[in-house]
């Protein structure tokens, strides 16, 4: 089971380093980069402590691994690489600009921000593949776990909502939209994996 974790993770990182990574540094070269936020966002706060909220999707990643069986394993790794691939292409055609500017006073957490922004550059906001991802691993997890664990996966993927815009990562549409992606992807790649099994 590891193993195959293993392989699964080696493969979706390798397509998200040469998607996101690679039309990241793309668009950061082009011309007339959309602007997909309203005016009454630039107004919110930049909250230092969410950062920790925003990681957390690290310690999210580890969890199928312990949860899902061979099968639920796949499935959520062709529904994560289906999300890659689909917003990839929208970033390719919609190339967006942040509305929020970087260089705030970031206090404590000054060590992670820079992490952050070094790595990643403003311009694949919509659809929030943070939100999308995290929203299929939730998934895949909901149905095999008691009423607990469902309530705190719930409020996880909630808390990460609300956590890559009060870093300054995403604006509100693109919360929408990884939200949507993660769904149809849920939808269109069914399988009777134990995951996908009534509870």
């Amino acid at each position: 089971m590891l193993r195959l974790y293993l392989l699964l993770g080696l493969g979706l990182d390798a397509l998200f380093v040469v998607v996101y990574l690679g039309l990241n540094l793309l668009t950061a070269h082009r011309d007339g980069r959309f602007r997909l936020y309203w005016d009454w966002e630039l107004d919110i706060p930049l909250v230092q402590p969410m950062i920790l909220v925003y990681s957390s999707i690290l310690a999210l990643f580890l969890l199928p691994v312990f949860w899902l069986d061979p099968d639920g394993l796949k499935l959520l790794a062709k529904r994560m690489a289906a999300a890659i691939l689909a917003a990839g292409t929208v970033f390719l055609l919609l190339p967006a600009e942040s509305g929020f500017a970087r260089g705030a006073d970031t206090g404590r957490f000054a060590g992670m921000f820079a992490l952050l922004w070094a790595v990643d550059l403003p311009h694949n906001l919509f659809p929030s593949l943070h939100v999308a991802l995290s929203g299929l691993i939730v998934a895949a997890l909901f149905r095999q776990s008691p009423a607990w664990a469902r309530l705190l996966l719930g409020l996880w993927l909630v808390a990460i909502c609300f956590a890559v815009v009060l870093v300054h990562q995403h604006h509100v549409v693109d919360v929408l939209g990884g939200l949507v992606l993660a769904w149809a992807c849920q939808r269109l790649l069914a399988g009777r994996a134990p995951a996908d099994a009534p509870a």
